[in-house]
């Protein structure tokens, strides 16, 4: 495993939107997993990018999110595509800096991340996919999505190693923030 630099690592959020997410299991989890997600990236200087399928259709970004999405000016991309690569709008955004890592949270874990995750990984990024960050209407779509990522070369990490791993020890200024925030 390659560990990534803040500085060449994006944080991709995946289809938060509320028609979407109130129909996941562990749906509170989820989008609290995201915000500290969303929040720790703040703070570490970390690349942002979400995407909304369909918003004409499923709505926007959850409002539980946006203060934090506002926050981190993290730019939002609508697509119709399953996979974010399948957007050219997100593919422009991804380019705009040199990026080497992609961390990935949302929804639907079995559709659009797992699309998602897989043509990162054969673009050559390195991918991580954070597990108490996705999820799917069902467990059972939630266990093999995660199973077939893994299979494929995609490190599945949590929240809190994300953060640390980029963090790198506790020196690091944002430290006693960071542990904070995942309290």
């Amino acid at each position: 495993m390659i560990i990534p630099e803040t500085a060449t690592s994006a944080l991709i959020v995946i289809d938060m939107q509320e028609r979407l997410i109130n129909a996941m299991k562990d749906a509170d989890k989820c989008l609290a997993r995201a915000k500290v997600l969303l929040k720790g990236a703040n703070l570490l200087g970390l690349d942002t990018l979400m995407t909304e399928q369909y918003p004409k259709g499923l709505g926007h970004a959850s409002e539980y999110l946006s203060a934090v999405v506002d926050q981190n000016k993290t730019p939002v991309v609508e697509k119709t595509s399953f996979s974010c690569f399948g957007s050219p709008e997100f593919n422009a955004e991804l380019q705009k800096k040199s990026r080497k890592s992609l961390f990935i949270c949302g929804i639907e874990s079995h559709v659009c991340v797992l699309q998602t995750v897989i043509d990162a990984k054969n673009s050559g990024y390195n991918v991580f996919v954070i597990s108490d960050a996705v999820a799917s209407r069902k467990q059972e779509d939630l266990d093999r999505a995660l199973e077939l990522m893994q299979k494929n070369g995609i490190d599945v990490i949590s929240t809190e190693t994300m953060l640390f791993m980029l963090m790198g020890s506790s020196k690091h200024p944002e430290f006693k923030k960071i542990s904070e925030l995942i309290k």
